[in-house]
This record gives C-alpha cells, sequence and structure tokens, in this order.
C-alpha cells in the first residue's frame, strides 16, 4: 500500500505557520508601547489657574521599551524637546487664554513613534474684584422697548430692541428719551444687540444669522454680512478694529469688519472656579470687555486677551419694587466717555440710569 506524505506534511506546515503567526501577533500586541502623563500638581478636575507653572513627566507604560527622545505640543505647536528621564515638560501659563488645553507627547522608541495627549482647562488666576453699581441719576426709556443692544454714538445712544415683529434700531437722545430716528426690521427678524465702528452701527440677529449694517448718522441701511459661523446672535461691541460677538455661551468671537466671512480668534471666559457663560450684551471698557451674564443682575469685566474674568458687579436693585413689576431682566451696557461714567437698562425698563462703581465684598 502506498502512503502519500506530502498532503499531511503540507498542512501540518500551514497549521504551524498560523500558529507562529499567531503568536507573533499575540506578541506584538504584549509588546506594544504606550505613553503615560504624570502630574500631582493638578486636581482630578484637570484645572489649572493662570500664572501656575506645571511640570509633566512622560513615562512609557512597558519599561522593557525604552524611550528615545519626546516632542511635546501644546494646542498643535511645538513647545520643547526632552531625552532625559523622567521627560518633563514645564507648561508657563501666564498669557495663556482661558479654557481648555491639549497637551501631546510625541515619544521615539526604537524607531516606532508613539504619541498621546492630556487635556488641562485654565482658570483665572485669583477671585475677581467686586464692585456694586450705585444709581447716580436716571432718565427716561421706553418701558416698551425690549432692549438688545445699547451703545454711545456722540451725543445720542445707539439703541438695538427685540422680538419678531417688534424688533428696532434707534437713535435716541439719551438724556430725555426721545427718539431721533428709528428703523424697524422685518417681522421675521428678531433684533439682537448693536455697536458703533468707523460710522457704521452694526446690528445682529438672533437665529437669522445675519449682521445688519447701517450709516451711523441717519440709520440708513448700508448692507450685511452672514455670521462666519452657524452660531446665534447675542450681544456685540468693538475693540476700535475688530467687532466682539456674543453667542450666549462663554465664548466670545472677534471678527474683522473688513472680512467677516471669517473669525480672527475666539477666547472663552473663565473665573478662577468657574467657566462663565450666558454672556450677553457687550460693552468695552477702557481696554475691559464687560458682559451681561443673563437672566442674572450681573455684569462681568474680562480681559479681552485672555479670556479672565477680572471683575464683577452687581447691579441689582436699580428699579423700585414698582417700576419692576412690568420689566424683565438687566440687559444693556453703555459707556458714555465724556461723562466716563457707566448706563445700565434693561428689557422693557422704564429708566436708564448713569451708575458709578462701588467696591463691593
Amino acid at each position: 500500500m502506498k502512503i502519500h506524505l506530502w498532503p499531511k506534511i503540507f498542512l501540518f506546515a500551514c497549521i504551524a505557520s498560523l500558529f507562529a503567526s499567531s503568536c507573533t501577533s499575540k506578541k506584538e500586541e504584549r509588546d506594544a508601547v504606550d505613553l503615560d502623563f504624570f502630574n500631582n500638581e493638578i486636581n482630578s478636575a484637570g484645572r489649572v489657574h493662570e500664572g501656575d507653572t506645571v511640570v509633566w513627566n512622560v513615562v512609557p507604560t512597558d519599561s522593557l521599551h525604552p524611550i528615545d527622545s519626546v516632542i511635546f505640543f501644546i494646542d498643535g505647536k511645538e513647545l520643547t524637546t526632552t531625552d532625559s528621564l523622567p521627560f518633563p515638560v514645564r507648561i508657563q501659563t501666564e498669557g495663556l487664554a482661558m479654557g481648555q488645553h491639549l497637551l501631546t507627547a510625541k515619544a521615539s522608541s526604537k524607531g516606532t513613534s508613539i504619541e498621546k495627549t492630556t487635556a488641562f482647562t485654565l482658570m483665572a488666576r485669583s477671585a475677581p474684584q467686586a464692585f456694586v453699581a450705585k444709581a447716580v441719576k436716571s432718565y427716561p426709556h421706553d418701558p416698551k422697548l425690549y432692549t438688545q443692544g445699547l451703545e454711545f454714538s456722540g451725543n445720542q445712544l445707539v439703541m438695538s430692541g427685540g422680538q419678531y415683529g417688534q424688533s428696532s434700531i434707534r437713535l435716541v437722545d439719551w438724556k430725555t428719551g426721545k427718539v431721533a430716528i428709528e428703523r424697524k426690521l422685518e417681522a421675521s427678524v428678531f433684533g439682537e444687540g448693536c455697536t458703533v465702528l468707523g460710522g457704521k452701527v452694526y446690528q445682529l440677529s438672533w437665529k437669522e444669522l445675519t449682521c445688519f449694517i447701517y450709516d451711523a448718522k441717519t440709520l440708513n441701511p448700508i448692507g450685511s454680512f452672514k455670521y462666519p459661523r452657524a452660531i446665534e446672535g447675542w450681544g456685540i461691541t468693538n475693540n476700535g478694529k475688530e467687532l466682539i460677538m456674543s453667542d450666549g455661551t462663554n465664548k466670545l468671537y472677534f471678527i474683522n469688519p473688513k472680512n467677516p466671512s471669517t473669525i480672527s480668534r475666539v477666547i472663552e471666559v473663565f473665573s478662577h472656579e468657574k467657566m462663565v457663560d450666558q454672556l450677553n450684551e457687550l460693552e468695552w471698557v477702557n481696554g475691559s470687555i464687560y458682559a451681561n451674564v443673563y437672566m442674572t443682575d450681573d455684569l462681568v469685566g474680562i480681559d479681552p486677551q485672555t479670556g479672565a474674568v477680572k471683575s464683577f458687579i452687581y447691579a441689582g436693585g436699580l428699579l423700585s419694587a414698582s417700576e419692576a413689576e412690568n420689566a424683565e431682566v438687566l440687559n444693556g451696557i453703555a459707556y458714555n466717555p465724556a461723562t466716563k461714567t457707566l448706563f445700565l437698562t434693561g428689557k422693557y425698563w422704564p429708566k436708564l440710569f448713569e451708575v458709578e462703581l462701588a467696591k463691593g465684598k
């Protein structure tokens, strides 16, 4: 009887090959190197405060695979390279913007590149200065106006009103409350904040994704632009060069009016304790951004470079009990450079208040 061995030998070789391949695959899986970030200074929430210097060390999860060097990146920008244990990186947070930052380590191990990212949240250095808004004088204000924006333009106030079917843009005598010029918006548009820059008035809309532009003296419409992103329009101010816009979150968007199709930069607003959102009406005051926190009697003063909250203003109690009956929330901040004082009002408020800031607790 003739026995054919070759088929059996071939079958055995195939099985052995598959077994070896499986073992190699499992060995490679076991040998895959990973990285861990180590820092004993940051709390479990990953919070760091402005001005802190924080050190991270990078260690391999497998001691059998030593790291040759590590390149560190912060928010995608190369920071430094180190080739000495324990592969430290020192982050100087002074000048960094508030909010989340990504720290990435790209390590080299025996010709293999390994990458790992961790995140930390940067918050304001310390508690903001506290102030209380005290009324110095009051002036008439239209109690039928759902106030959305307020800003001085020479000797007049530009006022923006909201609500569908009632939205408008106005030039008002701030001492008498008399309306000099008013332009109504289409009934399908909900008017929001306004600001004056370069002889033009810019008025936001809420969900219509459009900013309307008017001549500052006549309020004649001269143009419009679509928002660079699909965001809601809430408040707007300017720093003399850029428009600064809020959308009800903790973000502020900087837009070049000469190229409004793109956002120049975005800052996130944080106090020393938390994210501050619901940012609404805005005003540029001596190098700071003042923001009304919607549905509260609070204003915050924001560093326009970093987003850190530097001051807190309580503006409750301006209206008497009877005046407050038909009024809604505080919403309207204007700085008068002639008097160097703030003016505040709100939705359906019967008065406009000139205020001074007293130190709070």
